[in-house]
This record gives structure tokens, C-alpha cells and sequence, in this order.
């Protein structure tokens, strides 16, 4: 019988890694930012490219909160432009949150 090799877990996460960033380039200099669809798909995939990079170093509940954040960090600055107050809240909720989940 033949052995059946597995294919390890971080192979994986660096092959997803490499495809998500090779599309975001893709999608960054081929494609024209026209409708909106195409910029919360470039959101998209920045949010999933640092949460896959972030795998590597930190918890889980961490990854979570870092792409959640920067989504929405992101999706705001798009929708409404980049207003200081804004990003300060958004800064300090994040902050808060991380002292919650610590205890």
C-alpha cells in the first residue's frame, strides 16, 4: 500500500497567503477602481491577507479583532473620507477591547 502524505497546515496558509496577495495585486493594477464593488473586494482581501499573516504570531482571538478592525477601519475611511475623531474612537474601542479580553 502507499502512504499518503498530508500536507502541512503552514504549507497551506502560505500557499493561501501567496494566491490572496498575487490577487490583490492583481486587482490593485490591472482592474480600475470603478464601483465600489471592487474596492470592498480589494478590502476584502487586505483584511484576509493580514489576518493570515497575523495567524503566524498571534492568538486567535487576536486575529480576529486586528482583521475585524482594520475592515472596518478601513470600510469607514472609504465611505466617509478619513476624519481624525473617527479613527480616534475607532483607535480607543480597540484598545478597550483588548483590556477586556486580557481579564
Amino acid at each position: 500500500m502507499r502512504k499518503v502524505n498530508k500536507i502541512n497546515p503552514k504549507t497551506l496558509k502560505i500557499a493561501a497567503l501567496i494566491s490572496l496577495f498575487l490577487g490583490l495585486i492583481t486587482l490593485i493594477f490591472i482592474i480600475p477602481p470603478s464601483n465600489v464593488g471592487i474596492i470592498f473586494t480589494a478590502i476584502i482581501l487586505f483584511s484576509l491577507i493580514i489576518s493570515l499573516l497575523n495567524s503566524f504570531f498571534l492568538k486567535r482571538k487576536y486575529i480576529l479583532l486586528v482583521s475585524v478592525s482594520l475592515f472596518v477601519f478601513l470600510t469607514i475611511n472609504y465611505l466617509i473620507g478619513f476624519q481624525l475623531l473617527t479613527t480616534v474612537l475607532l483607535i480607543s474601542f480597540i484598545i478597550g477591547v483588548i483590556i477586556l479580553m486580557k481579564r
